[in-house]
This record gives structure tokens, sequence and C-alpha cells, in this order.
């Protein structure tokens, strides 16, 4: 959700909630590689959005395992 994303992202990270994936994907198109998650530990929203972007035609998309939190538990850097 937009509040999720506010409270703490990855530095660089684009909100993209999964409803909207279908119509604004394509701006994604510039990137090579896209790393999905969610603030959920199990991932499942961040899952259903990857599957998603593979069926829309982006090639190298992978899920973050354990979404933000576990980013955040290795100490990396939140925005």
């Amino acid at each position: 959700s937009r509040t999720e994303f506010e409270e703490g992202h990855i530095p660089g990270a684009i909100h993209m909630p999964i409803e909207l994936a279908r119509d604004e994907h394509r701006t994604l198109r510039q990137y090579d590689t896209l790393i999905v998650y969610c603030r959920d530990r199990g991932g499942v929203r961040a899952t259903a959005l990857s599957k998603l972007l593979i069926e829309l035609g982006h090639r190298d998309v992978r899920t973050l395992q354990g979404g933000i939190e576990a980013w955040r538990a290795a100490g990396y850097a939140v925005d």
C-alpha cells in the first residue's frame, strides 16, 4: 500500500500496487532486473506481482524473500 511504502522502502524503489500493474508495468521496461517485495514476510503480494510481471513480458523478475523486514534485519538502508 502507499502507506506501507511511505513507512519505509528500499532506496530507489518504485511503488507499484498489483492493482495498477497491468496499466503501469510499461514504465518498468527501462530496467533489466526487477526486484519485487512487500512488507509481508510471506511475500504473498510480492509473489503474485512477480508472476504477473513475468506474464506481462518482463524477463528478469525476482522476489525478495522476507520482504522489507528481512532487508531491514540484514542492516540495509531504508528510505
